[in-house]
Formats: structure tokens, C-alpha cells, sequence
């Protein structure tokens, strides 16, 4: 008898399929990686599974997947627009105690921004209650497309004259991810499913 299908792959399925069948699905999953099916097979099995189901909750449920969104963007953009000179000046006094320099601004950044994603995982979870998990999911995903367009822009628009690290600011993408995901409750507990679905 094989070992146990990859951990992470099935852990991704429990987590990110939104139908209320995922369990059975990664039993039926399991099976047939137990008959001799490759790993390669089983992680395909997965992803199409995670999209077919995402791509079906935008075919039922579109203004409530695409508003859901929407106001979690809109509301924390605000919120950062209200906060963020505040909580920098504050992070400058209390903290820092001087104005922070190039190569810590990276890390003054996510510092500020991290409650933000939490947030907009949170905010898209609660408006978006048929389709959370797929709501969430494009969140994050929408996240880090616009984190790799801001790089990209910074890394454009950097003074010739000093040198732009694209390393000391990338790792930021994936943990705004995790948080927007984290948030959204999908890394905690079992994911709350639509019983609609």
C-alpha cells in the first residue's frame, strides 16, 4: 500500500475547495493516489478542483463574490488613508525614535499595513457569506497582483542615484497574502462552508 497523498496538496483541497463535498472529494482523491496514481496527478486533481469550484461560485453567486471584494478594498483603502500618517509619525516617535532609513522602510511598511490585511480578509469574509472562501481567495490573490505592480512601479520610478533592493521589499507579497487569507478565516479552524453549495 502507498504512503499518504502530499500533505500540503490535500491540506490545500480541505482548505480551499468551496463546495461542501471536499471531504468527499479528497477521500475519492485519496483513493485513487492509493491505486497508483502520481503525485504530479494529485496535485493537478487539486488546482482544478480549487478553480472549478472558485469559477462556479462566481457563475452563482457574481455580485455577492465581486461586492464582497469590493467593499473589503474600499474600506481598508480608507482605513489606510486615515491611519497611516498617524501610525507613522507614532511609529517614528515611540518606536524608532528618528525617521526611518531606506533599508528599514520595508519592514516600517509592512508593520503598518499588516492590521490592514487582516482586515480585508475579515471585512470580505463577513459581506461575502455564500462565497467566502472564493471572495477571500481573489482578495488575496488581487493583493498580490497589486503588490508585484507597485514593485514593479517603485522599481520604474527609483531616483537613478540610489539603488532599489527589489529583494528587501518582495517579501511582503506572500505574508500580505497569508494575512489577507489568515483574516479571512481560511487558515484557521475548518473553513465555513455554504450549505448552498
Amino acid at each position: 500500500m502507498r504512503s499518504h497523498p502530499p500533505a500540503i496538496a490535500t491540506w490545500l483541497l480541505r482548505r480551499f475547495v468551496p463546495t461542501t463535498d471536499a471531504e468527499a472529494l479528497a477521500g475519492d482523491l485519496f483513493e485513487h493516489y492509493q491505486r497508483g496514481r502520481s503525485a504530479w496527478w494529485y496535485w493537478r486533481e487539486v488546482f482544478v478542483a480549487i478553480f472549478t469550484g472558485a469559477w462556479s461560485d462566481v457563475r452563482r453567486h457574481p455580485f455577492s463574490l465581486f461586492g464582497a471584494v469590493a467593499v473589503g478594498w474600499v474600506a481598508t483603502v480608507a482605513l489606510v488613508a486615515l491611519v497611516l500618517p498617524t501610525e507613522y509619525s507614532l511609529l517614528v516617535r515611540y518606536v524608532l525614535r528618528h525617521q526611518a532609513r531606506p533599508e528599514q522602510m520595508p519592514f516600517v511598511g509592512f508593520v503598518m499595513t499588516a492590521p490592514f490585511g487582516l482586515l480585508c480578509g475579515w471585512i470580505v469574509a463577513q459581506v461575502a457569506r455564500e462565497c467566502r472562501i472564493s471572495a477571500v481567495s481573489l482578495a488575496a490573490a488581487l493583493s498580490a497582483i497589486d503588490g508585484i505592480w507597485e514593485l514593479w512601479l517603485n522599481a520604474q520610478n527609483w531616483p537613478a542615484s540610489q539603488h532599489f533592493n527589489v529583494w528587501m521589499w518582495l517579501w511582503q507579497l506572500p505574508l500580505n497574502v497569508l494575512l489577507i487569507l489568515l483574516g479571512g478565516g481560511l487558515l484557521t479552524g475548518s473553513p465555513k462552508r455554504s450549505t448552498s453549495n
